[in-house]
């Protein structure tokens, strides 16, 4: 496999080539390729054949940019949708597909057919229960990384204190571990951003499907509502650098790091208390400086193969504006935004004079800091108080009236 990779790659393809490499070596099984990329054995079989075949380029699709000439329109999967809530509302996939096709005339395939009932949240597939082995471990560093938080006595106080940590599944290396008041996104986010910041970035997070991670709907059998479920900020940022993200169905899933959360729970614990350590800052330096270094030489693993799965951050990415908080709002009359309870003053610049009913992107960064973006270009914004005041003279509000951007009645915020 001494083929050069195709430029014209994007970041998705070249990392399943990556998998789909150590499945033609033989350090990676179907089944293990099949949970790493998120996609079926049978299409990991099909990758397989075309890497052999073609290499690398074999996972550029042909038909990149042409739209498919057997597209189901919007009109027909309306159409297909009515049916099934109006008149085959409880049938299965197989049986809808068969009477679509005896009574409405209608000849579609099953997985078509199941694609769209499930895009609308009609039907749901049946979770079948298999027989449960252990899972060998990934071969390199950086395949897959097992992400949970403890919530726990850390401090041996009344009140409990919330621990997220990360390891890497081939190694048992504490890649990041943090205290924390509270299991939030940014938070989270605050530990996916340090390991891509520290290693580069992983193949995969395997996670719980808690809140902050997936969305998840539990309808009613009496109502039933056509809604489509939004990504979660964390599940986002993943795909915008191409992290895949793989939910947990059980504690045993997730194994090693809940065996590494009842070590820190005995080690952690007591080591806290033997160094008078008692609040979360002091934690943070004390596990940092101190407990993961020693925890890591005392329990990593050589993994099976001495290569790293971790891929380098592109330098022109900002990760910054990728793992943070995204929201769209629109300006107001007075060229104002309200986010939190916050107001933040758009100030004119060199591409436009007002900014008047356009829609901004605010973005919340780890540190804290609000940014707004139109079009991708960072607006000069400053956060003011709630007092009326004019804040340039009347010779500019009347240049920026006549201009269209602002009503007679505007009024600025005070810095």
């Amino acid at each position: 496999m001494e083929k050069v990779i195709d430029l014209r790659m994007n970041m998705k393809e070249v990392s399943r080539f990556s998998v789909i490499k150590e499945v033609i070596d033989g350090y990676l099984s179907i089944k293990e390729a099949s949970n790493i990329l998120s996609i079926s054995q049978r299409w990991v079989k099909e990758l397989k054949k075309r890497v052999i075949m073609y290499g690398p380029n074999g996972l550029i699709h042909k038909n990149r940019g042409r739209t498919p000439i057997n597209k189901i329109g919007d009109g027909y999967k309306r159409k297909i949708e009515n049916l099934y809530k109006l008149k085959y509302d409880g049938f299965n996939v197989s049986h809808f597909t068969e009477m679509l096709k005896e009574n409405e005339n209608i000849n579609i395939s099953r997985e078509s057919v199941r694609k769209i009932l499930k895009s609308s949240n009609l039907t749901i597939d049946k979770y079948k229960y298999r027989h449960r082995c252990r899972r060998e471990r990934m071969p390199k560093d950086g395949m897959l990384i097992q992400m949970d938080t403890s919530l726990h006595n850390w401090f041996n106080k009344v009140e409990k204190n919330y621990l997220i940590a990360a390891i890497d599944d081939a190694t048992n290396r504490v890649l990041y571990a943090t205290f924390v008041e509270k299991d939030t996104s940014i938070n989270n986010m605050k530990v996916i951003k340090g390991i891509i910041e520290r290693y580069g970035i992983p193949i995969a997070f395997y996670v719980d499907r808690a809140s902050h991670f997936f969305t998840t709907r539990h309808g009613g059998m009496h109502v039933k509502i056509k809604e489509v479920l939004e990504d979660t900020q964390i599940q986002r940022a993943c795909k915008e650098i191409n992290i895949n993200l793989i939910g947990a169905l059980s504690l045993q899933a997730k194994g090693r790091i809940e065996r590494l959360f009842e070590t820190f729970q005995d080690r952690l614990t007591n080591e806290l208390k033997l160094n008078s350590i008692d609040s979360i800052e002091k934690g943070n330096r004390f596990l940092n400086d101190v407990f993961i270094p020693k925890y890591n030489r005392r329990f990593i693993k050589k993994p099976e193969i001495d290569e790293s799965a971790f891929r380098k951050l592109d330098k022109s990415i900002n990760i910054n504006r990728i793992f943070c908080l995204k929201e769209n709002r629109k300006v107001k009359s007075d060229n104002t935004i309200s986010y939190n309870g916050r107001v933040f003053q758009i100030y004119p610049d060199e591409y436009r004079i007002s900014y008047t009913r356009g829609v901004v992107e605010i973005q919340e960064w780890i540190d804290g800091t609000v940014h707004m973006f139109y079009l991708e270009k960072e607006l000069k914004i400053k956060e003011v108080k709630r007092e009326y005041i004019d804040l340039i003279g009347e010779d500019e509000l009347e240049i920026l009236r006549k201009k269209g951007g602002l009503s007679r009645s505007i009024t600025y915020f005070k810095d």
